[in-house]
C-alpha cells in the first residue's frame, strides 16, 4: 500500500467525501488519489502553514502556501519546466470522532494558472 494511501486511511473515515470544485470524490482511497494527481506537476512541494489550524464545532480550516518547481504536464501551460511557483490556499475539514469526513481543499488555482502562463 502506497504511504498516501494508509496516512488517508488514518486521517479519513470510510465514508469521507473530498470536495474538488464540481468534483467529488468517496472515500479515503479517492482522496488519496486526487491529492497524488496534484502532486504529479509539483513534485517537491514544500508547505507552509500560514495561519491555524482553527476548530469551531466540528470544522477545522488552516490556511496554507506551498511552493515548489513546476514539473511540465497541463495543457496549455506557457511556464518553463523547473519555473518556481507559489500557491496559497486554504482546506477546511469537517470532523466525525477522531477522523476527517469531510474535505474541501481550496488553492488560488487563478495565481497558479497565471505563474503557469496559462492564462
Amino acid at each position: 500500500m502506497h504511504s498516501l494511501d494508509r496516512l488517508s486511511g488514518e486521517l479519513f473515515t470510510a465514508d469521507a467525501v473530498g470536495h474538488w470544485g464540481d468534483r467529488d470524490v468517496r472515500g479515503p482511497r479517492m482522496i488519496a488519489e486526487q491529492v497524488r494527481q496534484a502532486q504529479q506537476l509539483f513534485p517537491g512541494i514544500s508547505t507552509v502553514l500560514e495561519v491555524g489550524p482553527i476548530a469551531e464545532g466540528d470544522l477545522l480550516a488552516a490556511q496554507w502556501v506551498f511552493t515548489d518547481t513546476y514539473a511540465g504536464g497541463p495543457p496549455g501551460a506557457q511556464a518553463p519546466v523547473g519555473a518556481e511557483v507559489r500557491c496559497p490556499g486554504v482546506d477546511i475539514f469537517r470532523i466525525r470522532g477522531d477522523r476527517f469526513c469531510a474535505y474541501w481543499p481550496q488553492g488560488d488555482n487563478l495565481s497558479l494558472m497565471a505563474q503557469l502562463k496559462t492564462v
